[in-house]
C-alpha cells in the first residue's frame, strides 16, 4: 500500500495559524519549526498526548466534509501532513517511508474539542474515527509535498546464530 504527501502544514505555537510549507525536515522529536518540536503546542506538556509527526487523510476529510459539513482542508485539521491513497487507520504500527524519512505510525489521532473550538463547528465530531496518526520520527530526513509515502514491510525478527 502505497500513497502521496498532498501538503505539510505547521505551527509556531498552540493555536497560531498552520503554515502550508512545500518541504519540511523530520527529526527526532518531530518536524523542524513545529510547535511540537518547539515544545510550544498545546499538548505539548502531556506526554500521553505527545507525537512528533500528525498524518490524516484527504479521503477522511472529504468523507467529514459530506457527512458533517465540516472544511477542514488547508491545516485546518491541525494535522501535519495530508496524504492519499494510504488507509492510515490500517497501518497503526507499521513503518512508513516519507521521503527520505521513516516514521512509524503509533497510534490513531483523535479528534478533541480543542479542535472545535480553533476551527469553529463539530470537528470532533466530524474526524471521529478518521482523525488520522500520530507517528514517530525513526529515521531523520527530508520530507515534500508529493512524496510517496509507502508502507515498510515488518522488520524481521533476529535470528539466533549458530556457532
Amino acid at each position: 500500500m502505497s500513497g502521496r504527501v498532498l501538503s505539510i502544514h505547521l505551527a509556531d505555537a498552540g493555536s497560531a495559524p498552520m503554515r502550508s510549507v512545500p518541504w519540511a525536515d523530520a527529526v527526532p522529536g518531530g518536524l523542524a519549526g513545529d510547535r511540537y518540536l518547539l515544545g510550544t503546542g498545546h499538548w505539548s506538556s502531556r506526554a500521553v498526548w505527545r507525537n512528533d509527526v500528525t498524518l490524516v487523510a484527504a479521503e477522511d476529510l472529504a468523507a467529514a466534509e459530506a457527512e458533517h459539513g465540516v472544511a477542514l482542508g488547508g491545516g485546518a485539521s491541525r494535522r501535519n501532513l495530508l496524504t492519499e491513497g494510504v488507509d492510515l487507520g490500517a497501518v497503526v504500527g507499521a513503518r512508513l517511508r516519507v521521503g527520505e524519512a521513516v516514521l512509524r505510525a503509533d497510534r490513531p489521532c483523535d479528534p478533541c474539542r480543542y479542535l472545535d473550538g480553533l476551527v469553529g463547528g463539530a470537528a470532533q465530531a466530524a474526524l471521529t474515527g478518521r482523525g488520522g496518526l500520530r507517528a514517530t520520527v525513526l529515521v531523520p530526513g527530508r520530507l515534500a509535498v508529493g512524496d510517496a509515502v509507502e508502507v515498510l514491510p515488518p522488520e524481521a525478527a533476529a535470528s539466533p546464530t549458530r556457532a
